[in-house]
C-alpha cells in the first residue's frame, strides 16, 4: 500500500486532527428509470345550464341555518367588551387633535407634544374600526346580541378614520397649491 493511501502525509506533517481517510470511489447509481404516463382521457361535456339563475338574498337563508324562537330578542352576553368603544374614544380624540394642534401651533410645547400625540393616535382609528367589526362578528356567531358600546366603538372609529383621511388630503391639497403657488 502507499504511503498516501493509509492518511499517511510524505511530507511529514501531521495531518491527524481532520481524520484523514483514504479515498474510497462512491457507489455508482442507477440510471433513472422512466415514468409511462397514461394518457388524459377526455372530459365529459358539460350539463347545460339554465339560462336564468335566480338570485336569493342572503339574509333569507339565515332563518333557515340558524332559526330564532319567535318574539325572543338575542341573550346579551355576560361580559361586556369595552375594547371597541376605549380605542374609539381615543381615535375620536386622535381625529380631533389635528386642528387644535394647528391652532395652538403659537406656543411651541403645546405644538410639538400635540403633534407628536397625533402620529400616536393615527392608527387607532382604523384599529377601533376593525376590533368593533370583529366583535360584532364574534357576538353575532355566538348568538347574542351585539353591545351598544361595540357598534358606539366601530363607528367612532369608522368616523375617525374618514376625518384622518380628510384631514391628510386636504393637507395635500395645500401643500400643493403653496408649491403651485411658489410659496412653498
Amino acid at each position: 500500500a502507499a504511503i498516501s493511501d493509509l492518511g499517511i502525509d510524505p511530507r511529514g506533517e501531521d495531518d491527524s486532527w481532520y481524520c484523514s481517510m483514504p479515498a474510497v470511489a462512491p457507489p455508482k447509481r442507477a440510471e433513472p428509470a422512466l415514468r409511462r404516463t397514461t394518457p388524459l382521457l377526455p372530459l365529459p361535456p358539460a350539463a347545460p345550464s339554465p339560462g336564468v339563475t335566480e338570485l336569493v338574498d342572503a339574509s333569507v337563508l339565515v332563518g333557515r341555518i340558524r332559526p330564532r324562537q319567535a318574539g325572543k330578542a338575542l341573550p346579551a352576553p355576560a361580559r361586556p367588551l369595552t375594547g371597541p368603544l376605549v380605542l374609539g374614544v381615543i381615535a375620536a380624540l386622535g381625529a380631533v387633535l389635528p386642528p387644535l394642534t394647528a391652532a395652538l401651533e403659537r406656543h411651541r410645547i403645546v405644538g410639538v407634544l400635540g403633534f407628536c400625540l397625533c402620529g400616536l393616535l393615527l392608527p387607532l382609528a382604523p384599529l377601533a374600526w376593525i376590533v368593533g367589526l370583529a366583535a360584532e362578528q364574534r357576538r353575532r356567531e355566538q348568538g347574542l346580541r351585539v353591545e351598544r358600546r361595540v357598534v358606539v366603538g366601530r363607528l367612532l372609529g369608522q368616523w375617525g378614520t374618514l376625518v384622518l383621511v380628510a384631514q391628510g388630503t386636504i393637507v395635500l391639497i395645500l401643500i400643493a397649491a403653496l408649491r403651485l403657488a411658489g410659496k412653498a
